[in-house]
């Protein structure tokens, strides 16, 4: 059986790699835009025009994965940890016969302690066969069944 603590754990440590991830991103974007003030113009002409405009795009890209991130942790903050869910939906955490998932956002595998769990979206293909589902429910999913054993 999952206890609450693990659940809040999971949150918190999904949480914590998110605002991480945002920082670091943050800090990378300060980096590029103090990289082009303090650029100055050079003989090189064209290399320093194509510098500059490379530049620019690794700031777009970046601003455009850090608006996902914000996304992403609107989405986290928004759930509550002490929802105890009877049917699977967000924020739930499930055990099932082939482990932890927590539907929350995709991001993968994340390691509290020394249990894994792996963080699915809902509008995932397996976060969407999830959702609605009770303990002792089966699913299949490629071709291989899956049980939930306990929901939280």
């Amino acid at each position: 059986m999952i206890d609450l603590l693990s659940k809040v754990k999971i949150h918190q440590e999904l949480l914590s790699v998110l605002l991480q991830k945002e920082k670091n991103l943050e800090n990378e974007l300060i980096d590029l835009r103090s990289e082009l003030s303090a650029d100055t113009k050079s003989s090189a002409g064209d290399k320093h025009e194509t510098s500059r405009a490379m530049n620019q795009l690794e700031q777009e890209r970046i601003s455009e994965q850090l608006l996902e991130l914000k996304k992403a942790l609107n989405i986290v903050k928004g759930i509550d940890t002490a929802k105890n869910h009877t049917r699977i939906g967000l924020g739930s955490l499930m055990q099932t016969t082939k482990g932890f998932f927590y539907l929350s956002i995709g991001h993968g595998a994340i390691k509290v302690g020394n249990q894994k769990c792996f963080c699915l979206s809902p509008v995932s293909p397996f976060g969407k066969l999830l959702i609605g589902k009770v303990s002792n429910d089966n699913i299949i999913w490629q071709g291989e069944e899956i049980t939930i054993m306990a929901i939280q």
